[in-house]
C-alpha cells in the first residue's frame, strides 16, 4: 500500500473535474485547474467515490461501498473508517475536522472537513 495517494505537483495543481468527473476546457481554451486546497479537495473526492477492487494497479485500494453499505446491514462505521485511513494518505492532508454519514431514502451520503496544509477544505457526495 502506498504512503501517498497523489502524487505531488510543484505548484499544488490538479485538473479541475466537473459533476461527472470529467475533466473540462475552461474560460481559457485549456484544461481547467484547481490549485492548493482544491486540488486537495479534488484528490480527496476521488479517493472517497474509487470503489474498493475497482484500480486495476491496486486492488486492495478503494472505498468498500458493496461490503460495508450495500450488503446485508449497513454498517456506515466502516465506511467512516476507510474513508479516514484514505483521506489521511492524501498529500498534504493534516487531518480530518469532523466526518458526517447519514442515509437519505436510499443514499448514502457522506460531508467531511478536511485540515490541509493550505486551511480548511470540505467534501461531499452521496452513494
Amino acid at each position: 500500500m502506498a504512503d501517498i495517494i497523489a502524487t505531488p505537483v510543484p505548484s499544488g495543481f490538479q485538473f479541475a473535474t466537473n459533476d461527472d468527473n470529467d475533466i473540462f476546457i475552461g474560460r481559457t481554451g485549456s484544461f481547467a485547474g484547481v490549485f492548493r486546497a482544491d486540488a486537495v479537495a479534488t484528490v480527496c473526492k476521488h479517493c472517497a467515490q474509487t470503489i474498493y477492487g475497482e484500480m486495476v494497479l491496486d486492488q486492495q485500494e478503494g472505498m468498500p461501498f458493496f461490503q460495508s453499505i450495500w450488503n446485508g446491514s449497513p454498517n456506515p462505521k466502516q465506511f467512516e473508517q476507510r474513508f479516514r485511513e484514505r483521506i489521511l494518505r492524501v498529500a498534504h492532508v493534516t487531518g480530518i475536522v469532523s466526518l458526517e454519514t447519514y442515509f437519505q431514502g436510499e443514499t448514502f451520503f457522506y460531508d467531511a472537513t478536511i485540515q490541509t496544509d493550505y486551511g480548511e477544505t470540505s467534501i461531499n457526495g452521496g452513494l
